[in-house]
């Protein structure tokens, strides 16, 4: 790995961190878990690498290992965000703040179009897939990060923060429950049986944290569950967690086609395609 993609891939971890005191966290357990595990602290941390961070005090040395799920995993594309956090990157760097307002709408609508794509690409067992590879890959090394940690006089903790980023804001669901299956509006994404299952079995680690968000231009709008993985049906219990049997896209457009109009006014973007 470069330089230059171990500066990002660590300025990427370290935003993930960062979002844990901006998730709006209602559960009293899930408050008193990331108050005793310092991640309310995220200042005081010292950069690691496997963990990714270290939380220190006089009684507990925290170990955090962040690993990303994409919400639009895809699995001839692989991970959707990756993919378009790489290509915005490469415009930006390429052009700087030379690009035309054409050359930036052209840009955008192709973004949104790659978006509306990978959306309808979407199915929910590649996802469970890839949440099931990622988890229990990082589960593996688990063990060594605690023995890397471990001291006599202190109590030893291990995390494993799961962030799961958001193409669309108040993304519109339908979820399957036995054979019952409805719509749901929701800023995060539904959780699963297969998931929470997953993460119980993430023997390794003593807790793991899923947090997702939404990026706005001024704000971000997070969630966070945190679950104890040797008691799960206690974090399920306490934080008031409805679990589904899966979950896919409400809106699932095909034949994408982007454009846009500039006027006096500003860009407007136009959407079509079928359903």
């Amino acid at each position: 790995m470069g330089k230059k993609t171990e500066e990002l891939k660590k300025k990427s971890e370290r935003d993930c961190l960062n979002l844990i005191s901006l998730a709006k966290v209602k559960s009293a357990y899930a408050k008193n878990l990331l108050n005793v595990l310092q991640l309310n602290d995220i200042d005081s941390f010292i950069s690691s690498e496997r963990p990714d961070f270290v939380f220190e005090n006089t009684t507990m040395n925290v170990g955090v290992e962040h690993c990303m799920i994409d919400s639009l995993y895809n699995e001839k594309l692989a991970s959707h965000s990756k993919e378009m956090n790489t290509k915005i990157r490469k415009a930006v760097d390429k052009e700087k703040v030379n690009y035309s307002s054409e050359d930036a709408a052209s840009f955008l609508c192709e973004c949104i179009k790659q978006e509306l794509d990978a959306t309808n690409r979407f199915k929910y067992e590649t996802f469970l897939n890839s949440f099931k590879s990622i988890c229990m890959k990082h589960n593996m090394n688990a063990e060594a990060y605690r023995e890397k940690l471990e001291n006599n006089n202190k109590q030893t903790k291990i995390v494993c923060l799961i962030e799961i980023p958001l193409s669309f804001q108040n993304t519109k669901y339908m979820v399957y429950e036995d054979d019952n299956n409805h719509c749901l509006l929701l800023n995060s994404i539904p959780l699963t049986k297969g998931m929470v299952n997953l993460i119980s079995q993430m023997s390794n680690f003593d807790y793991a944290i899923i947090l997702t968000y939404f990026k706005e231009k001024k704000k971000k709008k997070c969630s966070l569950y945190i679950f104890d993985c040797k008691n799960i049906e206690i974090s399920i219990g306490e934080q008031r967690i409805h679990l589904y049997d899966s979950f896919d896209y409400y809106y699932k457009l095909s034949n994408v086609v982007t454009d846009y109009n500039e006027d006096v006014h500003g860009i407007t973007f136009n959407i079509n395609a079928s359903s």
